[in-house]
């Protein structure tokens, strides 16, 4: 009787003792630890080699390969039975033997650090540790071979970076997607300037403009629609003013609404409010109803740095506002510029300051602050981690993670100088809290998207696009390493690149803030 078995700390063992002829091949997938493989031993298992007349050698049964995703500690147990019923120790040998140790009574596998995917410790480089697990009963032992193969997991690394090197912040530098791998085609165009692009229900494209303008392309019946929203409020469309990032959201109460940033009119200046409308998706054609204005903020004579970002998480609305242009600000606990708003989402649809802000007394619905003009938000499901890119002053462009009751050092501690140069603050502050990465130069960061997993596109897999206004680009930003590494989507003569998202199957779709207005979308060209 042979008995072999391989297993997770804390689960029962994948095989009993059974005659050899009964073994089964058995197929665990356990989420933490990846696929793991334990399979029959037909004929005799291992290498043996007697030290004692009569004594047999300890009896392993044959292990295909196991799969461990990355960072993680614990392999699982290999364990042998001894025909004799002599007690069993293990150790470890072969080549990777230094990266693995093995209880030599229980026979547990761990790594003695956790392995990286991207920055493989095993002997060839190639993410397999190859080991042999020796089990002895002092009088003899036998040996089996195992392949431990290291699984990409799904990871943002958020530093500390800073600083970082010229080769990780300039654009330049930067490695480029080849042309010839993606093609780029036109779905449609309008004659505004186009702000941000949502895909919904995997059929409709929404893409918002600066001149209050939604427009809706149907991508079955290939036609688009057009609503104004300019009789629902004055617009100011003025400098940066106009309509900004929007979501749609299915309330609790079996609704959709579509809650959007917008600048309006205030006597001589403008103030960034938050609004929303209802959706009705009964209609082949999408209709709006229930216009509401939840939030406005304080107005101000500048045209610039309106923020508007929007992002809904569970049952809450996060909204950035810039600095409009008064740098101080962004500092101060009574104003509300340069600042980051979380607000309650109630089943109707109502906006409220969030409970858990409990950030600045007199500013309730404040999450964040010390914000120059942040324009565009993400949150990455698996870690729940909200991710926003910035507009720095001449360079500093930033990407940073936010988390409550920071602040994120605007305009105290900055990468970027005044425009035609001349310092600002400093590049870091104890106490105030770092970007992820930065730009020098600037390439005028906007809509950024979170990429798990992507069958159009599989080299951006676990990765983060960032749309560059200024330079006509898409920067693939990766925090999986040991550092920042980026490469670029060259989109030049597209357009100015304001809004992205992707459909089901991974294919990009881009909006652009140019004239004309031009939603594109990009597949691979191998595919």
């Amino acid at each position: 009787m042979i008995t072999t078995s391989l297993e997770i700390v804390g689960l029962k063992k994948f095989m009993k003792s059974a005659p050899r002829k009964q073994f089964p091949t058995v197929r665990r997938i356990n989420p933490l630890f990846g696929l793991i493989f334990a399979s029959a031993c037909i004929g005799g298992c291992g290498s043996g080699i007697e030290l004692g007349g009569g004594n047999r050698s300890p009896e392993f049964g044959a292990i295909g390969s196991l799969a461990v995703e990355e960072n993680q500690l614990t392999i699982g147990t290999v364990s042998a039975t001894d025909p004799d019923g002599d007690a069993v120790r293990y150790s470890v040998v072969g080549a990777d033997s230094a990266s693995v140790e093995i209880d030599e009574s229980s026979g547990l596998l761990r790594f003695l650090d956790a392995p990286d995917f991207e920055a493989p410790g095993d002997a060839n480089g190639d993410n397999v540790y190859e080991i042999s697990v020796r089990a002895s009963d002092a009088r003899s032992t036998a040996d089996t071979t195992i392949r431990i193969a290291i699984q990409d997991a799904e990871e943002l690394r958020i530093g500390p970076y800073l600083p970082i090197s010229i080769a990780e912040s300039d654009y330049k530098n930067f490695d480029v997607f080849d042309p010839a791998s993606y093609e780029v085609q036109e779905i449609f165009s309008t004659a505004d300037r186009l702000w941000s692009l949502k895909i919904v229900d995997s059929r409709y494209i929404f893409a918002s403009s600066v001149s209050g303008h939604f427009y809706i392309h149907d991508l079955q019946l290939k036609n688009t629609s057009e609503i104004d929203f300019n009789p629902l409020f004055p617009i100011f469309n003025q400098g940066q003013g106009g309509v900004f990032d929007f979501e749609i959201v299915a309330l609790d109460n079996g609704t959709r609404r579509l809650y959007f940033t917008a600048s309006v009119a205030v006597g001589e200046g403008a103030a960034l409010a938050i609004h929303s409308v209802a959706v009705d998706f009964d209609d082949n054609l999408p209709e709006i109803s229930d216009y509401r204005k939840h939030v406005q903020l304080p107005s101000s004579d500048s045209l610039y740095h309106f923020g508007g970002a929007v992002k809904v998480v569970d049952d809450a609305l996060y909204v950035s506002h810039g600095d409009r242009l008064e740098r101080a600000k962004a500092q101060s606990a009574e104003d509300y510029n340069g600042k980051v708003l979380r607000l309650l989402l109630s089943e109707n649809g109502d906006l409220s300051p969030h409970p858990e802000n409990q950030f600045l007394p007199e500013l309730p619905m404040v999450y964040s602050m010390g914000h120059r003009n942040p324009q565009g938000m993400e949150r990455v499901a698996f870690n729940n981690m909200l991710i926003a890119t910035e507009h720095g002053p001449q360079g500093g462009d930033e990407i940073n993670v936010l988390k409550r009751q920071t602040n994120y050092g605007w305009p105290r501690a900055t990468f970027g100088e005044e425009y035609g140069g001349g310092k600002i603050g400093e590049l870091q502050v104890d106490g105030l809290q770092d970007s992820v990465t930065y730009y020098l130069p600037s390439i005028a960061p906007r809509a950024i998207r979170y990429i798990s997993s992507n069958e159009a596109f599989p080299v951006l897999n676990n990765s983060l696009l960032v749309a560059s206004l200024k330079f006509e680009m898409i920067t693939n930003l990766r925090l999986d390493g040991e550092r920042p590494k980026q490469t670029i989507m060259d989109l030049s003569g597209q357009g100015r690149i304001s809004g992205i998202d992707l459909n089901s199957g991974g294919e990009i779709f881009v909006a652009t803030h140019s004239i004309p207005g031009r939603v594109l979308k990009i597949t691979n060209s191998a595919q």
